[in-house]
């Protein structure tokens, strides 16, 4: 009999002896014979049901006792919390079940290269903090100098991801990314912290404060998995694995690369390029020869009085590029050691302007005003015809584009006479500077006037640019796993944090990757405690090429 028909019965006066207390003279129940023990019995299973019911309806409106997983997305529904948002979850879930099956093949086998690969891929797909280990941190505990038991470690391993793959740990994660929207509504959307929060939440993770970076282009955070990795069981450690300490991180107004349009130059033609933007940028410069006249083409940005230049003709159909980095390309050969550069004093042509152009230094002169100087060439003696290359190797920095508009100068080197001094023996002086003396087979004629020359090259400027209205994600390289044909993550991952964006702003998502990366990485000497240094500062070298 239920405690609930007990109840019941309690309520009946005592001398209709309903109620079963204690045996009687006889030996028997007090109220054994009568009807009443049944039909309270009957009546309290309806009502132990019916309070079980209630109960679960109680529990279903609670998000911290919700039973089911349809119960959780109702709840979710009343901030527009939908089962497309839960995507992420589902894929992670249903990855460790395969690698979970991969896993015990290779245990049952005798594949232990498999297992110990698919043994590292779960590891990794927990984030713990010592993920590098793989399938050893499963392994018993053995002497020093012993061998590491590793089919004992995979078999460990199954059942730990058996237990970390319950139902409840799934329900586990709903609730709290369903909390976690609610937080960061409550807290407010479209700012830097509700995107990264946001971002975190989508993919389980618990996010701490955020650090900006001096420019406030960049902003980082560490992150921890919410999910847990179960140890074997009866481990000392602790229940489950410690998750390691991530990076997410967001920079705004990310970098792309904008081209301008290639266009034919001639000799001593003047041009300009008109660009918005935030701020100066680096230009990468390519020049590709033309009909045999790109003879030691010269590229001259007259706005900052800095040019760059080859010592050599670009062949044909070649591509000359000088790089943002001061290396110099010749179709993808290094030759940066036959090319120079300079900066100083312009002079001005035709569209002579006086706040943009050099003026002579003395008195009266505003100390706004661009003095002129001297050219400086790198390498020093560079630009004198009698300058022997190939030089040392050294960088050669190539010039800017401001925002507004940016003048230049394209230049190939033209024959000029040179003299000669009627002394014996004769003495020949030559012209400087080196891109207006005359080479045998070595330079170009100038035409005469008024003819106009024939194009000299084809030019195009290349630089990076601050993309507007536009966020670049950082998230752990350990997600790629849940990229896979068919669902990338990236658009599940912007579609889950697109109620915190700010109307208009674009959202891409990148990974965090340890590669260093020429013009984007940061070289560090010390990346110190700095998240936002951790976010940006690739350090590990690329591997090799396969050949």
């Amino acid at each position: 009999m239920s405690g609930r028909a007990r109840k019941i019965l309690s309520r009946f006066p005592a001398h209709m002896e309903a109620y079963p207390i204690q045996p009687d003279a006889a030996g028997g129940v007090a109220g054994a014979g009568k009807q009443f023990i049944h039909v309270s019995d009957s009546l309290a299973g309806d009502l132990d049901l019916l309070s079980m019911e209630m109960a679960a309806i109680r529990r279903a409106h609670r998000l911290g006792e919700a039973d089911v997983l349809p119960d959780l997305l109702l709840l979710g529904g009343l901030h527009g919390f939908g089962a497309a948002e839960i995507s992420i979850l589902l894929q992670r879930f249903t990855l460790a079940r395969e690698l979970r099956g991969a896993l015990a093949e290779a245990v049952d086998g005798s594949d232990t290269a498999g297992r110990d690969a698919v043994g590292a891929e779960v590891v990794a797909l927990w984030g713990v903090r010592a993920a590098e280990i793989g399938l050893q941190m499963f392994a018993p505990e053995v002497e020093a100098g012993e061998p590491l038991d590793l089919e004992e470690a995979g078999n460990a391993a199954l059942i730990a991801l058996e237990t970390s793959l319950r139902y409840r740990r799934l329900l586990g994660g709903v609730r709290a990314r369903v909390a976690g929207v609610a937080r960061i509504h409550a807290r407010g959307n479209g700012t830097v912290r509700a995107l990264l929060e946001g971002a975190a939440n989508a993919l389980d993770m618990d996010m701490g404060p955020v650090e900006h970076s001096t420019s406030r282009f960049w902003h980082a955070a560490v992150a921890t998995d919410r999910l847990r990795l179960d140890r074997p069981p009866g481990s000392e450690a602790g229940p489950s694995f410690q998750p390691a300490q991530e990076v997410i991180g967001l920079e705004e107004n990310p970098r792309r690369r904008q081209e301008s349009a290639k266009v034919a130059r001639r000799h001593g033609e003047l041009f300009s390029l008109v660009r918005k933007g935030f701020d100066r940028a680096l230009l990468q410069v390519r020049i590709f020869g033309r009909g045999g006249r790109t003879v030691g083409p010269l590229f001259v940005n007259r706005d900052e009085g800095h040019g760059v230049g080859f010592a050599e003709s670009v062949p044909d159909g070649s591509t000359l590029v000088f790089g943002e980095g001061g290396r110099v390309l010749l179709d993808d050969e290094d030759v940066t050691a036959r090319a120079f550069g300079w900066t100083g004093a312009c002079f001005a042509g035709e569209d002579a302007a006086a706040a943009r152009d050099f003026v002579f230094d003395g008195p009266g002169v505003a100390s706004s005003a661009k003095t002129a100087t001297f050219a400086t060439a790198v390498p020093p003696g560079a630009l004198r015809p009698s300058f022997e290359f190939p030089h040392d190797g050294r960088s050669i920095e190539t010039p800017g584009l401001g925002v507004g508009e940016t003048r230049f100068a394209f230049f190939v080197r033209t024959a000029h006479f040179s003299r000669r001094d009627s002394v014996a023996p004769p003495e020949i002086t030559l012209v400087t500077p080196r891109t207006a003396v005359g080479f045998f087979d070595g330079s170009v004629f100038a035409a005469a006037p008024p003819e106009v020359p024939d194009p000299a090259a084809d030019v195009q400027l290349s630089w990076l640019e601050h993309e507007a209205y536009a966020v670049r994600l950082l998230i752990p390289a350990r997600f790629r796993a849940l990229d896979v044909e068919g669902a990338p993550l990236a658009p599940r991952l912007v579609a889950s944090i697109d109620r915190f964006r700010p109307a208009g702003v674009h959202v891409r998502v990148d990974y965090v990757d340890e590669r260093w990366i020429l013009g984007t990485g940061a070289l560090l000497e010390d990346r110190g405690t700095s998240v936002v240094d951790r976010l940006r500062s690739g350090t590990v070298l690329w591997a090799a090429p396969s050949e």
